[in-house]
């Protein structure tokens, strides 16, 4: 698994890949939204 370190952070760009990836049925993708509260985003 990649971490991103040395990267910037970009939670609103997070919270779309996130968000899409649930869309399309991967479920650890709404387990990583309420962890990490990408809904604010």
């Amino acid at each position: 698994m990649y971490y991103g370190y040395g990267t910037l952070k970009n939670y609103q760009k997070a919270a779309y890949w996130v968000r899409k990836a649930y869309e399309h049925g991967y479920e650890d993708a709404k387990k990583a939204w309420d962890e990490l509260k990408l809904w604010r985003y």
